[in-house]
């Protein structure tokens, strides 16, 4: 029989709040009825995050910034050893605070070698999203027994320091977290936390416990536990931030149109349009992504890598999922870049062109909407980053910023040129790294490493 004593439970810790998305989420519930990649949603139909999402989330992200504790973290989150203990936690599922707007975006697999869909089934995808900006309800709870006592400082500890990362915005949940979707923002923090084994409150407390409802206001509930709740979130307010990543920022502007199509048009005047936001162009991870990569791919091979050797060293930084189903996740990512509300949407016709003859072909008049001009910054985040991958990745954002390297759509007709605020010039200055200009002396270690890594190859 079960010691009573040991499984007895000492605390209850009640927290809860609101998540806001910072950028578009994308939670699937394995359906294609509308897309390739549908939003998992509830019976009435509304969207949500399942506490199994933001659960494998979270530990995940903390098993990074903790990798020392991962003994702690199999004990907040149950192991998978037989014979383990269940989760110290658990998290509701997360409802929409009010109805919220859906849109679709699109994918495409590129080639290496040139800008256009592989020949293969699925080459082109599309998935739902839930946009920026919406709430949702958080609901989490820790119930400590006291088979765990002596484990009580860490275990809080631990916890206070998943608090704190959510506060601060630096968890993603969710698909294509390393191109900028899903991260989630933790605010208006309510916490409750019953002590149980203080043993002159002890009653009192356990009636609250008993009568307690997420429904009522936090402060109502009982003074001893608000109180309490209180210093733990003194606790949360002391972490450092746990960031791990390091943050690659480059301010770029439109140098004269850009085009990334939105396949939900919401005019019915133009035939195709750009993504937007509230009338504010966006700039996807995704696009980002791309183009990035395939820039990189290229220099490696003009650098003298064969086709397969750059593409290993592409997959060690971006991942990837091979015809066995292993996959190795991304260690890079890339934010979605949003106007800073300086943009303008211009309408242009156009006329298609028969490929053969080189003329308009007939009846073939169409209208779309493009941005024109508009501030934007390029954000990219990397883990465990090596110095030939810096050295790397800051040649392709040269390339960006003196208008070598165009993104989105029509680029054959001169869209998408983004470049540096004085217009197409490489100033090392404006890329910041973890806050920092990049400095002469940073730039020649990136590309001396570089040239270590490419000399490597050739030396076998």
């Amino acid at each position: 029989m079960e010691n009573r004593d040991t499984n007895s439970i000492e605390k209850v810790i009640y927290i809860k709040g609101k998540l806001k998305l910072l950028s578009p989420l994308l939670v699937g519930n394995g359906e294609r009825q509308f897309t390739n990649n549908d939003l998992i949603k509830d019976t009435n139909g509304n969207s949500f995050i399942p506490g199994t999402s933001i659960a494998g989330s979270v530990r995940n992200h903390i098993k990074e910034i903790l990798n020392r504790d991962e003994e702690l973290i199999d004990i907040l989150f149950g192991g998978e050893e037989v014979g383990s203990n269940q989760s110290l936690l658990y998290f509701y599922d997360s409802t929409l605070t009010k109805k919220g707007t859906i849109s679709m975006r699109d994918g495409i697999a590129v080639n290496n070698f040139i800008k256009a869909a592989n020949t293969k089934e699925y080459a082109k995808y599309d998935y739902q999203i839930l946009e920026r900006d919406n709430e949702f309800d958080f609901r989490l709870e820790l119930c400590l027994r006291n088979s765990f006592k002596d484990k009580e400082k860490d275990i809080l500890k631990i916890l206070s320091i998943i608090i704190s990362e959510l506060v601060k915005g630096n968890i993603y949940i969710g698909a294509k977290k390393n191109r900028g979707l899903g991260n989630i923002k933790l605010m208006s923090i309510e916490i409750l936390k019953f002590d149980f084994d203080k043993s002159e409150i002890k009653e009192n407390l356990l009636k609250e416990f008993l009568e307690f409802s997420w429904d009522k206001k936090f402060l109502k509930v009982s003074k001893e536990a608000f109180a309490s709740g209180n210093e733990f979130m003194d606790l949360v307010k002391k972490c450092e931030n746990m960031n791990i990543n390091t943050h690659i920022k480059v301010p770029l502007k439109v140098r004269d149109t850009i085009f990334i199509r939105n396949y939900i048009v919401k005019s019915t005047d133009v035939d195709a349009e750009q993504l937007d936001y509230n009338g504010r162009l966006i700039v996807p991870g995704t696009t980002w992504a791309g183009a990035i990569r395939h820039r990189m791919f290229i220099i490696l091979y003009d650098l003298g890598l064969t086709e397969k050797q750059a593409k290993e060293k592409i997959e060690e930084l971006f991942g990837y999922v091979n015809k066995n189903k292993k996959a190795k996740a991304s260690r890079i990512r890339f934010r979605d870049s949003i106007d800073s509300n300086k943009s303008k949407f211009v309408n242009i016709s156009r006329t298609k062109i028969d490929r053969f003859t080189g003329g308009a072909c007939s009846k073939a008049l169409f209208e779309e909407r493009v941005a024109v001009n508009g501030d934007i910054s390029l954000d990219i985040y990397i883990k465990d980053q090596k110095q030939w991958e810096m050295g790397l990745l800051i040649l392709s954002i040269y390339d960006l910023m003196s208008g070598m390297l165009a993104i989105g759509g029509e680029t054959s007709v001169g869209r998408g040129l983004v470049v540096a605020e004085d217009g197409f010039s490489i100033k090392k200055e404006l890329i910041l790294i973890d806050g920092q200009p990049l400095c002469k002396e940073d730039e020649k270690k990136y590309f001396k490493a570089l040239k270590e890594e490419i000399s490597s190859f050739e030396s076998v």
